[in-house]
């Protein structure tokens, strides 16, 4: 190679200077520079060891996880859902929470990205609650003040499941799902003996160690206890106690009383709220002796607004206020033992308008199917009932358009109340939400309730004539999504429509994920129709 420096123009060409420069080279190959790359870091790395190997010890785990996260994160990518059915994780987290791998002598604080395998450890902390769900469905719920270990994790694709978790101390609520594999096992470990629930159950689970005694009860489907060579079947609303070195005592425990009066979203239509006597009426639970009774204005009863206890099973409450209110009952029986709280249920206190001032046509009606359609005008600003529901969708001039699956003859009644005695926050759920909630958590509507879905659905936009499709990557779990919404008295039409060759994928994250995008929207939108496009992965 050879350079040649500027001329300059004050020079003639003979009194030019052209200095020359040789330039060489040697080419070399990748190996080569790679080669000597490790070499020097090796050196590097040996000279740290001989002066500082507490730094070199550290430097090389920092090395060695970063390493090893980036290929689990390669292979996380590569098939996620495939990771998602070998694993539990956290779908709730309250308070503080921490986790201890099985390979791992050090705590860590749990999120919703740690996963758990056989013999991990997880603690709540007093005012901490933690709901795991393993990949075939079963989700335990980690009371405060609990130490609880994994004992089984085995949920491999169209193959039985089993998936254990032991007590060491404290409380775990857990619920099975309706397996796909008739053999598939859930169960959880105490001192001495182990609970294993049978499909679509529930039970509650306490060990005491100071006492070093247990128990197990079931509010749901059944489960079997065993005990060395002991078995012992449990049915709903039945416990076992477990004391230490004593034999095991079974008993039968209160059920919650079953609600009559006032109905699920019925609306109460009164002249005069604060004055006029509210009914409330539930069945007998034998063996009771006195009920409870409680009014709130919120679904997780943060305000209670009245409480009453009587001896027998209905009490008429007066000094409500117009609006929304939700109630339960518990039984207590004999023995003071207090049963669990009834389901929840809904109802709407209207101040009934003057007859004069009230303004109801019926302009036109059309059935279609089961349903009704109902077109007509009221007082602007009025509350409309409809067969005994609210019509959401008044106009402010007073027109509304309403569906109904009941008989054209009754079809509607009016009421003149200022809508801002009536305050619609979101559906109710049944008490199977309420109870896998519990007080730490907030079901769908409560949720649609915090970002005000409920002032959305009073002004008529609830989905109706629109069309949500939602693009999953599994198949949704058809008897899920229907008790969902039998569970909050929805009835949004869902079909699925498979795009790109989209296969047939069932059970897992996939599943849970793709029913949680279906059941979002039927609460927060449910007037429309939902469209599952179940695309290839």
């Amino acid at each position: 190679m050879t350079t040649q420096t500027p001329i300059d123009p004050r020079l003639t060409r003979g009194q030019q200077k052209v200095p020359h420069v040789e330039v060489y080279w040697r080419a070399v190959t990748y190996k080569t520079v790679v080669g000597y790359s490790f070499l020097g870091v090796a050196i590097l790395f040996g000279g740290m060891y001989l002066a500082k190997p507490d730094w070199y010890t550290f430097v090389y785990k920092k090395f060695t996880n970063a390493v090893n996260n980036a290929v689990s994160n390669s292979n996380s990518d590569a098939d996620p859902v495939g990771t998602d059915q070998k694993h539990a994780k956290f779908v709730n987290l309250d308070g503080k929470v921490q986790v201890k791998k099985v390979n791992s002598v050090q705590w860590v604080e749990a999120d919703y990205r740690t996963v758990l395998d056989k013999g991990d450890l997880v603690q709540t902390g007093p005012d901490a609650n933690a709901r795991i769900t393993f990949g075939e469905g079963t989700t335990y719920t980690v009371k405060p003040d609990t130490l609880v270990t994994v004992e089984e994790n085995s949920t491999e694709s169209n193959k039985p499941s089993s998936v254990a978790v032991q007590i060491n101390h404290g409380a775990v609520d857990l619920a099975t799902p309706n397996w796909s594999q008739p053999d598939s096992k859930a169960a959880v470990s105490v001192e001495d003996a182990t609970a294993q629930l049978h499909s679509n159950s529930r039970a509650a689970v306490k060990s005491d160690p100071e006492t070093k005694s247990s128990e197990i009860m079931v509010s749901s489907g059944s489960a079997q206890v065993r005990r060395g060579g002991e078995k012992i079947d449990l049915a709903p609303w039945e416990k076992i106690t477990i004391p230490n070195g004593g034999p095991i005592q079974k008993s039968n425990v209160l059920a919650p009383p079953d609600l009559v009066e006032p109905l699920n979203l019925a609306p109460i239509i009164v002249e005069n709220p604060k004055t006029s006597p509210v009914r409330f009426e539930w069945k007998p639970i034998q063996d009771a002796v006195s009920y409870t009774l409680r009014i709130s204005t919120t679904a997780m009863f943060t305000k209670t607004v009245k409480e009453a206890k009587v001896g027998g099973t209905a009490v008429e409450i007066t000094g409500l206020d117009p609006g929304d209110y939700f109630w339960n009952v518990t039984a207590t029986d004999g023995k003071k033992q207090t049963s669990e709280v009834s389901e929840i249920f809904k109802f709407t206190l209207v101040a009934q308008g003057k007859s004069q001032e009230m303004v109801l046509e019926i302009t036109s009606t059309q059935v279609v199917g089961h349903s009704a359609e109902i077109v007509g005008h009221t007082e602007p600003g009025a509350a409309l009932i409809v067969n005994g529901q609210s019509v959401p969708n008044i106009a402010p001039d007073g027109n509304f358009r309403h569906f109904t699956e009941v008989a054209v003859s009754a079809l509607a009644t009016a009421a003149a109340a200022s809508l801002d005695q009536i305050h619609a926050d979101g559906l109710t759920p049944c008490a199977g939400a309420r109870e896998t909630a519990g007080s730490g958590y907030l079901t769908l509507d409560e949720v649609g309730a915090a970002y005000q879905i409920g002032s959305l659905l009073a002004n008529g936009q609830n989905g109706h004539g629109k069309t949500v499709a939602l693009y999953e990557l599994a198949d949704h779990s058809a008897s899920d999504v229907q008790s969902y919404e039998q569970c909050f008295g929805l009835s949004n039409p869902v079909s699925t429509v498979k795009l790109d060759g989209g296969g047939n994928s069932h059970g897992g994250f996939g599943t849970i994920e793709a029913d949680l995008d279906i059941e979002t929207v039927a609460t927060d939108a449910p007037g429309a129709a939902i469209i599952a496009l179940r695309g290839a992965k």
